[in-house]
């Protein structure tokens, strides 16, 4: 008897059901070793003296060599009117920074791929690729790189020709 009068009890709770446990789905990038996204190309020119860039149209693009974690990498910058708004590491080695990731991020990201994940917290995207000897972890500032996207993506003006009278 006293059984079945607990499992009536519990099933009779008039409180409401906690939401499910989210693994940190609001986790905060404040910097990339040093690096902030959103900030202006002088800046990120004047902390890396050395690094290599160009310039397309209202692109600038940044490369040298760095270390991510523990690993030699190739570090990607790329920047939109003059704002970081992508760094990327390449990194050349048989190992797995995953649970590394995961440990700092939370488990709480989508398969976007077959060897790609994703978080995602609104405004910061880090995405990650395995590939068989090497990876890529990219940091994206959503607002940055969606006003990037649109100005890609815009239809190009042609130019006009004054028609002859």
């Amino acid at each position: 008897m006293t059984l079945v009068s607990t499992i009536v009890v519990l099933g009779c709770s008039s409180a409401p059901p906690s939401p499910p446990k989210q693994d940190r789905p609001n986790f905060v990038v404040k910097d990339i070793k040093g690096d902030v996204l959103g900030m202006s190309l002088k800046d990120y020119r004047h902390k890396h003296p050395s690094v290599d860039c160009s310039t397309t149209g209202k692109d600038d693009t940044c490369e040298d060599n760095d270390t991510y974690a523990r690993f030699y990498a190739v570090r990607t910058a790329q920047f939109f009117e003059k704002r970081l708004y992508s760094i990327r590491y390449r990194i050349e080695v048989d190992d797995d920074l995953l649970p590394e990731l995961e440990k700092k991020y939370g488990g709480n990201h989508k398969e976007i791929g077959s060897y790609s994940l994703q978080w995602d917290n609104q405004q910061t995207t880090i995405e990650y690729t395995k590939f068989d000897k090497a990876m890529k972890i990219t940091f994206s500032d959503n607002a940055l790189a969606a006003k990037h996207s649109a100005q890609q993506s815009a239809p190009k003006p042609t130019p006009s020709r004054e028609s002859d009278m």
